[in-house]
């Protein structure tokens, strides 16, 4: 132990409307016998280690060293690895001898997703995402159309849960996953110009670098968990480009100009079947024979080329093609 620190208090509690009380008796029967046979075990004091959890005892660091809860005490790592260095410890059933004096420190930074759980695990960052999931759902269910409300208040409102405790990191993770699905989905069919596939891409790239378990992290210097953050962003990128291209085509198909049924037919080019005026005549498209008349009393004769320039019922009116007139 450190200076200046206490070791203890173990007694289990619990949680609920009425606030924090002791465990019934079987529950800190159960830890006090379990922490019992595990001090036990090691060659510490079972006894004390027995009353941090029935008494709930709390010892100092010099307290602690003479019970036998702890075998030294060191003021910072640099005093640690002196202090045990030549001490016989046993590893499974091996006894070993430690030599750690002037060994080299290495210090393991926080990762991404370490930094992410102990941002949203904070209990007032876990309020305000609540609070603004909430006002974001009732926003976007006021004024629809712009599902920017929406997105907001379904993605704070999930990191919020998570941060209440409400479930586990990694099923905390598929739901952020299937969040951006979802997300993907509704861009592709209500296209937004990118605002759900850059939602979906936070919640993707959230949601995969927090999925995985602990035991599944292998160790750092194999670089496991780098290459698979590369692979996430890449994918979650890719995924975004997919939807905005899926965007564009979508809305470059709604600025197509309308053409249903006889629609279809102006602008198309075909020939005069008989003598065309403004009285009437006959034209040939896709197979079918169409009455068909001109504007401003203009004549074309059998043979020439049209353009049909709009429609009255079944009656299609033409004019002559430009360029035959040259």
């Amino acid at each position: 132990m450190a200076p200046g620190t206490t070791t203890g208090a173990a007694m289990p509690v619990e949680i609920g409307v009425e606030g924090r009380k002791p465990a019934d008796e079987k529950t800190i029967n159960f830890f006090a016998g379990h922490i019992e046979s595990i001090a036990a075990a090691r060659g510490r004091n079972a006894t004390q280690a027995k009353r941090f959890v029935t008494d709930n005892d709390a010892l100092s660091e010099t307290l602690a060293l003479e019970r036998g809860i702890i075998d030294l005490v060191a003021e910072d790592e640099s005093d640690l690895l002196t202090k045990v260095d030549g001490m016989t410890v046993k590893v499974g059933s091996e006894n070993k001898t430690l030599a750690t004096k002037n060994a080299s420190l290495y210090f393991k930074e926080k990762t991404v997703r370490s930094s992410i759980l102990e941002i949203l695990s904070n209990p007032q960052i876990a309020v305000i995402l609540l609070m603004v999931g909430i006002y974001g759902l009732i926003f976007g269910f006021l004024s629809p159309g712009t599902y920017v409300p929406e997105m907001i208040g379904a993605i704070c409102l999930i990191l919020a849960l998570y941060g209440l405790g409400l479930f586990e990191v990694n099923i905390f993770g598929v739901l952020l996953i299937i969040l951006a699905i979802i997300l993907f989905i509704a861009e592709a069919l209500t296209p937004t110009f990118g605002i759900l596939t850059t939602g979906g891409m936070v919640c993707l790239i959230i949601g995969a670098l927090i999925l995985p378990k602990e035991p599944f992290l292998f160790s750092p210097r194999s670089g496991w968990f780098e290459g698979f953050l590369l692979t996430i962003i890449g994918v979650a990128a890719a995924s975004a480009a997919f939807f905005f291209f899926a965007v564009g085509a979508v809305l470059k198909v709604r600025k197509r100009k309308a053409k249903v049924g006889g629609e279809e037919l102006i602008g198309k080019v075909t020939k005069a079947e008989s003598e065309i005026t403004e009285e009437g005549g006959t034209v040939k498209i896709s197979g079918e024979f169409w009455n068909a008349r001109t504007l401003s009393g203009e004549k074309i004769n059998q043979g020439e080329r049209v353009e049909i320039i709009a429609r009255e019922g079944l009656t299609l009116i033409v004019k002559r093609l430009e360029r035959e007139k040259q």
